[in-house]
């Protein structure tokens, strides 16, 4: 049986202001480079877990290429005997780990040529001001051959408590979105068209308006084979369910479109189709102006 990956992405639109009936088509144009990147990912524990923004020092032409490195579930492991990394070890403490070092005192080279000394198999570098910098190699930066990530300080200082409170800490490197599985799709996060300003005009619900034109939006996700075979039949599914201030809740429409075959190749689709919904006919209103519409996305990927 394939194995896919099944993602449910939902969002809320509150509809508690008074508009117009215009609307602009969503944009989903500016998520795929986004999600497409390398990505440095921490694993375990959930507190702390996620996609980290990083730079690293092989872009300064020194250390490792993490592109050319296995990096998967890797531990990490604070530097001794203080933080910052400066100061000669004792024997291969880090051996198996990616060390923990914070900025300050001595150079980039020096702090990963340590940690490389002490048998680490990388080095995450924790930034001591606003967001991230470039890495010069410095003195010694020419004998690193391990991989060199710098992450921001608020990273940097989160994965640093956890390590204090006994947790353990693993770390992931993806050159690309997707982890060499053969059968692995995706929806990119963000990627769900919404109503313009995420609400429906007030008309459609409105008492004693008669029966409005249908609310026209754009339902779709941008979808990706992240895997490393083609895929078949990918269907991606949507549901628009009503759901009242008071009363049960409604489904108002379901929808779908397939993808016959869905080489990998790590691009994303575009597949939306306009959707015309008449709320007011659909679902008569109530008094209360404050409504929900949860537009919930059920893709079965993979089949």
């Amino acid at each position: 049986m394939k194995r896919a990956l099944l993602l449910g992405l939902s969002a809320i639109a509150l509809m508690t202001c008074a508009g117009n009936d215009s609307y602009a088509q969503p944009q989903l144009g500016q998520v795929a480079a986004y999600y497409l990147r390398p990505s440095l990912v921490v694993n375990t524990p959930a507190a702390v877990a996620g996609r980290k923004d990083f730079v690293t020092s092989f872009s300064s032409a020194w250390g490792g290429d993490p592109d050319t490195a296995t990096i998967v579930n890797i531990p990490v492991k604070k530097v001794a005997p203080d933080s910052l990394g400066c100061t000669a070890g004792t024997g291969n403490y880090l051996a198996g780990h990616y060390a923990l070092v914070f900025r300050g005192t001595c150079e980039f080279g020096a702090k990963a040529l340590e940690a490389q000394n002490r048998g680490a198999r990388g080095v995450l570098l924790v930034n001591n001001g606003a967001g991230l910098a470039a890495m010069g190699a410095g003195a010694v930066g020419a004998n690193v051959n391990i991989p060199v990530f710098m992450i921001t300080r608020e990273e940097g200082l989160a994965i640093n408590a956890q390590l204090n409170a006994g947790q353990t800490v693993t770390i992931s490197y993806f050159k690309r979105w997707g982890r060499g599985l053969p059968n692995d799709l995706a929806i990119a996060p963000g990627s769900m068209p919404l109503p313009h300003a995420q609400v429906i005009p007030f008309s459609q619900m409105a008492t004693g308006n008669g029966s409005p034109a249908a609310y026209r939006n754009y339902v779709g996700a941008y979808i990706a084979n992240i895997g490393t075979a083609t895929q078949n039949n990918v269907k991606l599914r949507a549901t628009t369910t009503w759901y009242p201030s008071t009363g049960a809740s409604m489904v108002m429409r379901r929808d779908s479109i397939t993808t016959t075959a869905f080489a990998p190749i790590d691009s994303i689709r575009d597949d939306q189709y306009l959707m015309p919904v008449n709320f007011q006919s659909e679902h008569p209103p109530n008094t209360s102006q404050n409504r929900a519409l949860q537009r919930a996305w059920y893709p079965r990927l993979g089949q």
